[in-house]
């Protein structure tokens, strides 16, 4: 089962927050190398009402040079809590109520694939009448191998696979609610870049994904930089937190005191926003103050040793004088 964990965590961590197009990408050369398919889409968005049927379309290439046969499955996942990365449980590991898998069922239990051939998958995705608002999520996963499972519903044994990730919602009392759990930035910066971390919080019932940046102003308020926080267009998932990280590679002529001020909007018309102060004190300045300060003392100590040799140069004598008597 670890050995598991550690292919699906792999493929996940390249697949789940990624915009679109990057994750096409990466999930084709993941592709080459696990299962030996193509899958699109890899994130798959839809809405579904309570006692809803949805059928969704995925489509598969298969690109090996042989004829492979194809198992579909369906797992539940969450974000873990720190880190924001997908953990995939199964069916009895644990309840969770924005799981999806027991929606879901497949059109055909297995299919079989010429090289280079393409088809069309679909999954029915039948919501209960209480199913309940927000979000919901099931990985759509794609075996080379007949999937086993353990009493917890985990799938045993080493298997290549890839898939979409399902990311449904439920509409009725949604909660969209992001706040900022950390915004750290440096104190004080002597060469670049300038790291800031940005860890945003859902508290919501939905998936959300925060847009926005960091302004950076110098001590004259004329803005520097600015850095897209979430460039990816990541999700954050409910009862989840991400963690964002961007560098500042400053010029080599940036000094004194700086603000940067996060301002990220989610949802409809909502933001959250942070400020923070830090100073940039380069080396160079450091060596130029440092000199300074060296031929300071140093003319200070010439000067006193040139007045102590003055003082200590004796007066001459006045002429002798000789009286006639």
């Amino acid at each position: 089962m670890n050995k598991w964990r550690q292919i699906i965590g792999l493929s996940a961590a390249l697949i789940v927050f990624l915009s679109p197009l990057a994750v096409f990408a990466q999930a084709q050369n993941l592709n080459q190398g696990a299962a030996g398919i193509q899958v699109t889409p890899v994130i798959d968005e839809f809405d579904i009402n309570p006692g809803g049927v949805v059928e969704r379309q995925i489509t598969i290439d298969n690109l090996t040079r042989n004829a492979t046969t194809y198992y579909p499955v369906v797992m539940n996942f969450e974000a873990d809590k720190e880190t924001g990365e997908p953990v995939f449980i199964g069916e009895n590991e644990r309840f969770t109520k924005y799981a999806l898998s027991n929606w879901v069922t497949f059109s055909e239990s297995s299919f079989i694939l010429a090289p280079g051939e393409r088809k069309k998958i679909s999954y029915v995705v039948n919501a209960p009448g209480d199913a309940t608002p927000g979000g919901h999520y099931g990985a759509i996963l794609f075996s080379t191998e007949k999937p086993e499972f353990d009493e917890n519903g985990v799938f045993v044994g080493v298997v290549g696979l890839i898939g979409t990730l399902a990311l449904a919602t439920v509409p009725g009392d949604i909660i969209e609610n992001l706040l900022v759990n950390s915004f750290k930035s440096p104190t004080i910066v002597f060469a670049p870049p300038a790291s800031f971390e940005t860890t945003i919080g859902n508290y919501g019932n939905v998936h959300v994904r925060p847009e926005g940046g960091i302004t950076i102003r110098n001590w004259f308020g004329k803005q520097s930089t600015y850095l897209i926080v979430n460039e990816s267009k990541g999700a954050v998932l409910p009862e989840s937190q991400r963690l964002f990280k961007n560098n500042w590679d400053f010029s080599w002529l940036a000094i004194g005191r700086y603000t940067a001020n996060l301002s990220l909007s989610y949802g409809d018309g909502k933001s959250v926003a942070e400020l923070r102060t830090f100073y940039i004190i380069p080396y160079w300045f450091i060596v130029l103050v440092g000199a300074l300060i060296a031929m300071f003392i140093a003319n200070k100590l010439r000067r006193g040793r040139h007045q102590k040799t003055k003082e200590n140069i004796s007066p001459p004598r006045p002429p002798r004088r000789i009286v006639m008597g």
